[in-house]
């Protein structure tokens, strides 16, 4: 798991040039769209209140999704041992979950009507997540797990459809194709940046609890010198010339802090779900199934 170190040399100037080309990229684009005939994203669609809000409910809805997928196989891995084949099968209810539900989506929105399922789906997948970021490490999977990747499927299945049935009706005649485009895009561009802001909180986080272990248990020398390699996350090599003993603790103290840190990860990531619920409620529109409101 050496996978989070920020990049040196030549790879560190490749990522400051593109996040500098990012920064002058993003308003030019609004610039030139907010002037020409035909745009290829009219700036005007966000006037309707239901078209930003349900985009922002995706962006925070997928982003903390997204986010959280990325780690929860980490914690399975790292901290309790699971090999890649069953960390993998550990979340097959949500394919399984999401099928079925999909399916059924128009009788439910048919009853409920759009918005309820985005919401009350939202809640249950920020439920869903936190209820895994919270389970202690040496967790029983049937019992600590599945029934909270379980409701997290659920409420995924829930709100997939409702919710870009929304996106693109909020768009207006003629505009759903923009309109779907636009909220995929809003999807990648969520996931890409969640990732990368846990990642940049998961080290500090992790280093932060390895201190808090590790500090009653080992001479400050041999802390500093793990904490210093805090980025190496799970594979962290324990100073020599511990006592066998030793050696054990200071090795259940490394797992247990990595099992805090990547589950505080997906709790936060799991929080992105409420919040989406609130936006969607407050700023999705009544006339939902009409135009833009």
């Amino acid at each position: 798991m050496d996978f989070l170190k920020y990049p040196a040399g030549g790879r560190q100037k490749l990522v400051l040039a593109g996040l500098i080309a990012a920064a002058v990229g993003l308003p030019l684009f609004v610039f030139v769209e907010s002037r020409a005939k035909s745009p290829l994203m009219p700036l005007r669609l966000f006037r309707s209140r239901t078209f930003t809000g349900i985009n922002l409910t995706t962006f925070l809805l997928y982003g903390g999704l997204h986010a959280a997928s990325f780690f929860i196989p980490f914690k399975f891995i790292s901290a309790h041992g699971y090999s890649a084949a069953q960390a993998g099968a550990a979340l097959l209810p949500l394919p399984v979950a999401i099928t079925i539900l999909s399916r059924a989506s128009g009788a439910i929105t048919d009853r409920a009507g759009l918005l309820a399922p985005v919401v009350v789906g939202s809640v249950m997948t920020g439920l869903g997540l936190v209820g895994v970021g919270l389970a202690p490490l040496g967790e029983v999977y049937w019992t600590g797990y599945l029934p909270f990747i379980t409701l997290l499927a659920l409420g995924l299945g829930l709100l997939v459809a409702p919710l870009t049935t929304i996106a693109v009706n909020a768009a207006g005649e003629g505009k759903s194709g923009i309109a779907s485009s636009f909220n995929n895009t809003v999807v990648d561009v969520g996931a890409m940046f969640t990732i990368a802001l846990a990642g940049l909180l998961l080290v500090p986080i992790f280093r932060s609890r390895l201190i808090g272990k590790l500090s009653d248990l080992l001479p400050p020398e041999a802390v500093a010198t793990i904490v210093a390699q805090a980025s190496r996350l799970g594979n962290i090599p324990l100073p020599a010339g511990l006592s066998p003993g030793l050696n054990d603790a200071a090795s259940a103290s490394l797992r247990a802090a990595l099992a805090e840190a990547l589950g505080l990860v997906i709790v936060l990531a799991g929080i992105s779900g409420f919040i989406a619920a609130a936006v969607a409620a407050l700023m999705v529109g009544p006339r939902i199934a009409a135009a833009a409101d």
